[in-house]
Parts: structure tokens; C-alpha cells; sequence
């Protein structure tokens, strides 16, 4: 009985031991030899100001109408640089209104990549431009537009008096006329799937209807 008691006494020690000092050992030099966290982020750096205030802003606007042509594209650049919401519309303006030839080419390519239904209607506009180089330029933005809506337009321009604009015109045709053929064949594909996958669902529902049957049976 003695040596029982011994025995348990010296498991007992052992046990407080190894909870109350190696284990608590073994923890403090596994986070010695972890390494340290990672440094808190940088504070967040505020944008700086803004250049333009709505006073500039409003000078700008008027500077669109200003008798010198390159100051009035440059206004329209610094609008589109700036991310003006109007800025498209000031474009649209000059493409229709603008006395200069050479800011009309200008506006045909920038508004060229940009997307948008009233993108698309300005560019058809331009197609009856009196410049013979506008109307090349406009039948090129629009021959590379996903819109073919523009072809009856186009069309009227097969019987140009500018020779280069009546082949462009041509050319654009082709192109949208490709553009539908490939929208036609997009479009059978997907009624195509659309048809399959409605015909798997049905049977996969008449399969289920009659195992629900059998199971009632």
C-alpha cells in the first residue's frame, strides 16, 4: 500500500511538471523561434486634389467655343483626360457643328473606340459630313463597329462624288454584311443549344414524372 501511494504521489508530481513547467516551456520557445507578424500596412495615402476645379471646369466649356481651333481641342481633350461626364457630348457637338475639317477627323477618332449607341449615331451622322475625308473616316469607324445598323446609311454613299468614298463604302458594306452573316450563324447556334438543352431538361422531367408513377404503383 505504501509503495502504491509512493507511486501515485510521483505520478502526480510528474504530471504537474510537465503541464505547469515543460509544457509551458516548450510554448515559449516555439514563439521565440516563430518568426515575428508582418509590420502593419502604410497608412492609406490621400489621392491629391483635384487640378480643375468647377470654375476652371466651367472655363473649359467655354473654351470649346473658342475662335482658335487647337484651343478648342484641347478643351475637349482636357474634358476627356479629366473624365468629364459631358465630355462625348461635346464631341458630339463638334462633329456636327464644327467649321473645321480637320477637328471633325480628329473627333471621328477618338469617338472611333468608344462604345455606345449615341457613339454609333454620331459617327452615322458624320457619314453625310460635306468633307469627302470625314466621310472616309466615318465609314471606317463605323465598318468597325459591332453595330450593323448603320448599312442602310453606308449604302447611300455607293453613289458618292468622291470616288475614294464610294469604294470605302463598298468595302464598309462588305464588312457589315460579314458582321451579320456571323451574327446569324451566332444566333442559330445558340437557339440551336437553347433547343437541346430545353429537349434534356423535358426528358430528364418525363424520366422523373415516371419513376415518381412507378414508386406510387
Amino acid at each position: 500500500m505504501k509503495w502504491i501511494s509512493l507511486f501515485i504521489g510521483l505520478a502526480i508530481l510528474g504530471f504537474g511538471v510537465q503541464k505547469y513547467y515543460l509544457e509551458p516551456q516548450e510554448a515559449a520557445k516555439a514563439m521565440a523561434a516563430a518568426p515575428p507578424p508582418p509590420p502593419p500596412p502604410p497608412p492609406l495615402e490621400e489621392p491629391p486634389p483635384p487640378v480643375i476645379d468647377e470654375a476652371s471646369m466651367e472655363k473649359i466649356r467655354l473654351s470649346t467655343k473658342d475662335t482658335n481651333p487647337l484651343v478648342r481641342w484641347e478643351a475637349i481633350q482636357l474634358m476627356i483626360s479629366a473624365g468629364t461626364p459631358e465630355a462625348d457630348t461635346y464631341l458630339f457637338d463638334m462633329l456636327q457643328r464644327d467649321t473645321e475639317a480637320d477637328l471633325r477627323l480628329r473627333a471621328v477618332a477618338v469617338l472611333k473606340s468608344r462604345p455606345g449607341l449615341k457613339v454609333s449615331r454620331a459617327l452615322t451622322n458624320a457619314l453625310k459630313d460635306s468633307e469627302p475625308d470625314v466621310r472616309l473616316a466615318a465609314l471606317d469607324a463605323v465598318s468597325h463597329r459591332e453595330d450593323i445598323n448603320a448599312a442602310q446609311f453606308v449604302g447611300t454613299l455607293v453613289s458618292d462624288s468622291d470616288e475614294r468614298v464610294r469604294l470605302a463604302a463598298i468595302r464598309a458594306l462588305n464588312m457589315l454584311n460579314e458582321k451579320r452573316a456571323r451574327k446569324t450563324r451566332e444566333a442559330a447556334d445558340r437557339n440551336a443549344q437553347a433547343q437541346k438543352d430545353y429537349q434534356l431538361k423535358m426528358q430528364e422531367y418525363e424520366a422523373a414524372q415516371l419513376k415518381a408513377a412507378e414508386g406510387r404503383r
